[in-house]
């Protein structure tokens, strides 16, 4: 029998239908910027790329991915961070493009820094960050309906702060990222195996 069901209530609830059996509670709703902290780049950029943490870009994220290093091996030390007012963004940590091309999206898989295109948000005890990052992937219109319009679009900190998510209790965003991932990776791998394919015609 199938771990997933169909949950159908008369009241109007914020769970999709679509549930693991085992849960059955509804789900809250709030800003993301009250369920995480956030990291807001300041304008000052780093001099010194002689460091080891990674000085991540806009080109750097890989829509999903996790993000362990600057593609063009820029790396800034914590002494050069503190200089400029750069903040050290922690593991799992989720990172959302705010400029341009709007909610690019990955998990810091180590210690980063990131520049004033990008935001950081730090999940609090009541959000797991795998599940977070899938919510931020639903959330796309609402980051081109509130974004600046101008030649460039740009959503400042407030804006960033105000994207509303939808989520269920800690076990349950756990399961469902878990099972997430884990469909990711069959996609990841069936892609794989389409480009070796492709090279061998």
């Amino acid at each position: 029998m199938s771990t997933v069901t169909l949950y159908n209530e008369k009241k109007t609830t914020l769970a999709p239908q679509l549930r693991f059996q085992e849960f059955d509670r509804d789900w809250e709703e709030n800003k993301v910027g009250e369920l995480c902290d956030s990291i807001v780049p300041g304008r000052n950029k780093p001099t010194n790329f002689e460091g080891n943490i990674p000085w991540i870009t806009t080109p750097d994220i890989e829509h999903n991915a996790i993000i362990n290093y600057s593609k063009k091996g820029l790396n800034v030390s914590r002494e050069e961070a503190k200089k400029v007012g750069s903040k050290i963004v922690p593991v799992n940590s989720i990172i959302i493009s705010c400029v341009g091309e709007l909610g690019l999206s990955a998990i810091a898989g180590k210690e980063i820094i990131i520049n004033q295109q990008l935001h950081a948000f730090i999940p609090k005890e009541k959000i797991e960050y795998r599940f977070l990052l899938y919510q931020l992937n639903l959330k796309k219109k609402y980051m081109d309906k509130v974004a600046t319009k101008t030649a460039v679009p740009y959503m400042n900190k407030d804006n960033c702060n105000s994207i509303p998510i939808s989520f269920p209790t800690f076990s349950e965003q756990k399961k469902i990222a878990s099972f997430l991932c884990a469909v990711d990776e069959k996609i990841q791998q069936f892609s794989r195996k389409k480009e070796l394919l492709e090279e061998y015609k």
